[in-house]
């Protein structure tokens, strides 16, 4: 019967209320839902919670949360929302967010789940040319992991760097240094990879100036500065010359006469040498060379054991090298 309520002994669905009066002293609540017919905390329509909470529509109980801006406090912990920037209220989840649909990130920041965070969440973001990649805003014509469109990634080679250029991958090397098949190689003196990618000298040789030259148990290598006619003569403990005239005398052998570039000259011992003195004469056959710097690099056993360079200052022509030849280098091996 209508205006009847239950007592807080019998079941709630046997009578329904009419009104407020019908609740006073129930245990489901002080206001009647005119819908349900039952006693509840509060009825949305009519939120009776003060100030807050809110009442929930679905359970028509006084649940926590915020139901405008007004609840909510503004941020002045210098969170991503930024110094003394107010909260907004989020109506569905009734909870207080640094952003909503209504009020969403100033420019710059985009809004995610409620918070603000830095980056982009589409080209409208960006400014012109660029494009929003996983949330950031790049130059697809400079970025070399957004080359040309977003995820395209510019390798680079072992050694050397990855370049983007007008949405076009490239790479680099260092000076001096040549990709070969993804690795900066030294042409000079890479002996897979003499004077050019794939270009391998053999088992016995090294690579000097990007030419492949002999190499045994005593190697005498002689380079310059200036293109043209430069000979190395070479005056071993046997007392024989070896040079362009002679390229072969006691048991070393001249396997490279250059007299056009810069080097190298060289004569090397395939197999064992003769220990004591040996003179060396750098000689500037046409006055092309005559002030030419020269280096002289002497290697025993794959092991570097002297490394000298001097100007010549003079041309020579063809002369007998001898310990007083100007500029004669001694050296004991």
């Amino acid at each position: 019967m209508a205006g009847t309520i239950c007592s807080p002994t019998q079941h709630a669905s046997i009578n329904r209320c009419s009104g407020d009066a019908d609740c006073a002293g129930h245990p489901g609540g002080a206001v009647c839902d005119d819908v349900s017919g039952a006693c509840v905390q509060c009825v949305a329509s009519s939120d009776t919670c003060s100030p807050e909470p809110h009442c929930d529509p679905m359970s028509n109980a006084c649940v926590a949360g915020c139901r405008s801006d007004e609840g909510c406090p503004p941020v002045i912990d210098g969170d991503d929302a930024g110094p003394g920037v107010q909260l907004h209220c989020n109506v569905a989840t009734r909870v207080c967010e640094a952003c909503v649909t209504d009020a969403p990130c100033p420019t710059g920041p985009r809004c995610s789940a409620g918070a603000c965070v830095r980056g982009c969440a589409d080209d409208s973001r960006c400014a012109a040319g660029e494009r929003c990649c996983g949330g950031a805003c790049v130059n697809p014509q400079s970025n070399d992991q957004n080359c040309g469109a977003c995820g395209r990634v510019c390798a680079a080679p072992t050694g050397g760097s990855a370049t983007c250029t007008g949405g076009v991958c490239g790479s680099s090397c260092p000076a001096g240094a040549t990709n070969c098949s993804g690795v900066c190689r030294d042409l000079q003196t890479d002996t897979a990879n003499c004077g050019a990618c794939g270009r391998a000298c053999g088992a016995s040789q090294a690579c000097v100036n990007a030419v492949c030259v002999g190499q045994g148990s005593l190697r005498f290598t002689m380079t310059w500065d200036t293109n043209g006619d430069m000979d190395m003569h070479l005056l071993p403990p046997c007392g024989t010359e070896i040079y362009y005239g002679r390229l072969s005398a006691c048991g070393g052998t001249l396997d490279r006469d250059d007299t056009s570039v810069r080097g190298p000259e060289n004569i090397f011992w395939s197999g064992s040498f003769t220990p004591g003195t040996y003179r060396v004469c750098p000689e500037a056959y046409t006055s092309a060379v005559a002030n030419a710097l020269y280096t002289l690099t002497v290697v025993r056993n794959g092991v570097t054991v002297h490394t000298s360079s001097a100007r010549r200052g003079r041309t020579d022509g063809n002369t007998a090298c001898t310990a007083s030849f100007p500029g004669v280098v001694t050296l004991s091996q």
